[in-house]
């Protein structure tokens, strides 16, 4: 094995995903990882949480829950409407969100990275979390 195949594994290995578990129910699993997205184009530098949530069945699910975002240990978006999220998962597949995803759903912002921020993240729940079989 040469150097240039041993570090590339190694680069592989470290720029893996590092999931943590949220939830587990029979029929669904939600992990979360934290991840720095850097969009040094257009000078955006945000850490946000990203949910992964595998459907364990063989039947389509539709995942609901209330989004409750605490700042300072005060939670900001409990009991708004706006906060609501839906997903539906196909059968034994998983869905998740990326740096520059649009499935905002599936992402929790932390902080800004160059920025000042007024407000200290503290965590983050579902609320009101449900598994609807299709």
């Amino acid at each position: 094995m040469n150097l240039l195949t041993l570090l590339s594994g190694f680069l592989l290995f470290t720029a893996s995903p590092n999931w943590q578990s949220y939830k587990s129910t029979p029929q669904v699993d939600v992990d979360y990882r934290t991840e720095q997205c850097n969009d040094a184009s257009n000078g955006i530098y945000r850490e946000y949480i990203f949910l992964r949530m595998t459907n364990k069945t063989s039947q389509s699910l539709n995942v609901s829950w209330q989004f409750e975002r605490y700042e300072n240990n005060v939670c900001s978006t409990c009991g708004k409407d706006e906060y609501k999220y839906s997903v539906t998962i196909a059968p034994n597949a998983e869905i998740t969100a990326q740096c520059g995803s649009n499935q905002r759903e599936l992402m929790v912002f932390v902080k800004h990275l160059d920025l000042p921020n007024h407000k200290t993240f503290t965590k983050f729940e579902l609320g009101n979390f449900t598994v609807t079989p299709l």
